[in-house]
């Protein structure tokens, strides 16, 4: 991060927000956005959303990720690695990870296609 932080921060188009700590990720998300907003040529008011959001995590951020979409707005995920295992998945030997990586995937985020169309927004995989 402080490599990009270094190499970008002169740049008024690029803002990076860190993940962590998810309590407040939406709304560092939603400052930067209204900061880049401002710094560009549309002076139609404050931001609404962002028209792309490249997702390689899912779990707890997928509905920050997804509200902070503005109107036909797409959310792409390129993997899911909340539900990647870590650790020995030996089937004999490591039942605990099956089961907590089984229950992540159980309680994983759901989308209803009607509130897609809805909201005009796109999620795709």
């Amino acid at each position: 991060m402080d490599l990009l932080n270094e190499k970008y921060s002169d740049n008024p188009n690029f803002t990076f927000i860190l993940r962590t700590p998810a309590s407040n990720f939406e709304k560092r998300a939603r400052e930067a956005l209204n900061k880049l907003h401002k710094n560009s040529n549309d002076s139609c008011g404050e931001a609404q959303g962002f028209d792309l959001v490249l997702d390689s995590v899912m779990g707890e951020w997928f509905w920050s990720n997804y509200k902070l979409l503005d109107k036909e707005g797409r959310l792409i995920l390129l993997g899911a690695s909340y539900f990647t295992p870590t650790g020995n998945l030996h089937y004999l030997w490591n039942v605990f990870e099956w089961v907590k990586l089984g229950w992540k995937y159980i309680w994983r985020s759901k989308i209803d296609p009607m509130e897609l169309g809805q909201d005009n927004k796109g999620v795709s995989k």
